[in-house]
This record gives C-alpha cells, structure tokens and sequence, in this order.
C-alpha cells in the first residue's frame, strides 16, 4: 500500500515475509495477529524473500488504517 511502513521500507508487491523479529510466519504465526503484538511505532526486523533472494529490512509498526 502505497505510503504504508512496508513500502516505506523499502518492500514491494509480491515479496515473501518470511520473519519478524526472529518469529516464522505460517509456523503458528499469522502475520496480522503478530503485528498486533507490537507498539505503533516500534521498529521491527523482517526477513523476506524477492525473486528467491532473501533480504532483510526493519520496519517501524504504522496504524492500520
């Protein structure tokens, strides 16, 4: 979404998110109920794969809109 805190940093349509802050997602981890977890505001490491090529970024938790 465009201005959204996974643009911003730096992600794009079709990437992968693979962890956040060390926790898997899809292993008893529902990327929305993880999120909830955390403080608007607060700064979060991700790992993620583009094209197969993992990468990691930090993102800092926006509200949802």
């Amino acid at each position: 979404v465009k201005g959204s805190p996974a643009e911003l940093a730096g992600l794009k349509e079709g990437d992968i998110i693979l962890t956040i802050d060390g926790a898997e997602i899809g292993r008893g981890n529902n990327l929305s109920n993880l999120l909830q977890t955390f403080s608007i505001g607060e700064k979060v490491s991700i790992d993620y794969l583009r094209a197969g090529e993992k990468k990691e970024a930090v993102i800092t938790i926006g509200e949802l809109k």
